[in-house]
């Protein structure tokens, strides 16, 4: 799958329900430039996740 507006759409309701982990298999499912943008929210949500 291609980034596309639809794609946008469904990022922004992914976001709206703040479902992180939704949100990094959907990127993940996208290829390698979505992979990396994935592994880099997954980072950041493993460090809130253990700092909260």
């Amino acid at each position: 799958m291609t980034l596309s507006a639809k794609s946008g759409l469904q990022i922004a309701h992914i976001i709206r329900d703040k479902n992180i982990l939704l949100l990094i298999d959907t990127l993940k499912g996208w290829g390698k430039s979505a992979e990396a943008i994935a592994a880099l929210l997954e980072s950041q949500a493993k460090h809130e996740f253990r700092y909260s």
